[in-house]
């Protein structure tokens, strides 16, 4: 009876004061307890002896279950956690080095016109990436390319960085009926080009762009594309080719779906030549080439078709007459279904891309103005009286070019209240917040513009002036 006592309070100690030995530990004195509680006394040395050697035993499984459990689970709980952390470190700077970049594209045929656009574009585009810079990054934006589809150099060869091919049309270096008829040959030479891979061809997306655009902020990647980029990066074309790989602008003035235009659309694409081409016209896109944010690869994947549609549209007369001056971008449109690249359409005043003052009347989203439209302010409802007025379309002569702060566009008025009864042409009311607008995308180009010098060279436009040699190599960035 006193070795039984004995032995259980010597198990309550033992408990109390081994907590770190663990249960295993304790279950094994419980153990002995009980051996030695149920055995008689004449039995007493034979269970001590027994329960020296169990003892021996328990003491050195304690020791190398102490051993193996506890210094194994802190060690490496420790050395687990430096390991993801040093995982996700070298993810992350992984991730940094493999981020890929934007590289901007704007085609042009060197016409004053298109010449004078491409200056405060360019311009503005600057200002982004310095700022961006300056503030420790934010955007993706890296590279710019005017990619101009002309037989000789232009005034802009020294200014902007230029890559130049030979346009299938000499006549549109001067003037032509359709000049953007050269864009997707042009666009193929581009992508054959050293230029098209710099910052390296995995890595890249292009942002094809018109000249009439006005950058404001920076532009990052969205997640679909970056998703659809590290999928590309496995090579597994099964898994990329279902995802999107561009973003584009819904344009209300392409509808791929009116009524008079399947019939056109499947004319197109039968041309061809491969019955797996012939799409529904459902999947159609009502866009076009610019704006459009795409990867370097599936730009690369629907060009031919691009270029093959273009050339068809032009040697069917019902087709140019039924989709008219827009007919390139329906091309676009259509190689993008064919071609299968898949595109995410945006809604305006949804979009990343562009706001089109004075249709749009905040910059939203977007990172870069358009100002396709003109905007002239009338006041009361027989639109006789104007208040102000500004359209690119006089913008057209050499002198805008080469001394554009001589040209400057008007700036509206510096305020606008309810009571002033201002309309566009069209009835829309002219807010404070649309004259507000209209103020910031002016005032951005006016601001660019002051910038800009006059250039001392004048050539290559009118005909009393010497052709423009800056001794760039053809489809060579100069």
């Amino acid at each position: 009876m006193r070795e039984r006592r004995r032995a259980t309070t010597l198990v309550g100690a033992f408990c109390r004061s081994s907590v770190l030995l663990g249960l295993l530990a304790c279950l094994f004195v419980q153990l002995k307890a009980i051996v030695l509680s149920s055995s008689s006394s004449s039995s007493v040395s034979s269970v001590s002896s027994s329960s020296s050697s169990f003892n021996h035993h328990s003491r050195r499984r304690r020791r190398r279950d102490e051993d193996d459990f506890v210094p194994r689970v802190v060690g490496d709980y420790h050395s687990q956690r430096e390991r993801e952390e040093g995982e996700e470190q070298e993810e992350e700077k992984e991730q940094e080095e493999e981020r890929p970049h934007i590289h901007v594209l704007a085609t042009s045929n060197g016409s004053p016109y298109l010449n004078w656009q491409t200056r405060i574009m360019y311009r503005t585009f600057l200002d982004v990436v310095v700022t961006e810079n300056k503030n420790g990054g934010g955007g993706d934006l890296k590279y710019f390319t005017r990619l101009l589809h002309r037989r000789t150099d232009d005034e802009l060869m020294k200014e902007v960085p230029t890559v130049r091919v030979d346009s299938l049309h000499p006549s549109c270096d001067k003037w032509c009926e359709f000049p953007v008829h050269d864009r997707p040959d042009a666009i193929k030479k581009w992508l054959q080009s050293k230029d098209s891979k710099r910052g390296g061809a995995k890595n890249k997306f292009v942002l094809m762009i018109e000249t009439d655009y006005v950058f404001k902020k920076p532009m990052r990647i969205p997640s679909p594309l970056l998703d659809y980029h590290r999928s590309f990066l496995r090579q597994n074309p099964q898994e990329y080719e279902q995802k999107p790989s561009a973003i584009a602008f819904h344009f209300n003035y392409i509808n791929p779906h009116y009524p008079t235009l399947p019939p056109v659309m499947e004319r197109l694409m039968s041309t061809l030549k491969d019955p797996r081409k012939i799409v529904d016209t459902k999947k159609i896109l009502a866009s076009g080439p610019a704006p459009t944010l795409i990867h370097l690869d599936s730009l690369n994947r629907l060009i031919d078709d691009y270029i093959v549609i273009t050339e068809e549209i032009e040697k069917d007369e019902d087709a140019k007459k039924k989709l008219g001056w827009v007919r390139e971008m329906y091309a676009y449109s259509i190689a993008a279904a064919t071609s299968d690249v898949k595109h995410i359409v945006e809604e305006p005043r949804q979009t990343m891309l562009i706001s089109q003052p004075p249709a749009d009347d905040d910059l939203y989203e977007a990172s870069m103005y358009h100002y396709t439209w003109g905007a002239r302010y009338v006041r009361g409802r027989d639109k006789t009286s104007i208040v102000w007025d500004w359209d690119k379309r006089p913008y057209i002569d050499v002198k805008h070019v080469r001394e554009p702060k001589k040209h400057m566009p008007p700036m509206p008025p510096d305020s606008v209240e309810e009571g002033d009864n201002l309309r566009l042409l069209d009835g829309t009311v002219v807010t404070s917040k649309l004259n507000n607008v209209m103020k910031d995308l002016i005032g951005t180009m006016r601001n660019a513009i002051e910038r800009l010098d006059t250039l001392a060279y004048n050539c290559g436009w009118l005909d009393t002036e010497p052709k423009c040699d800056f001794r760039c190599k053809t489809g060579e960035l100069c």
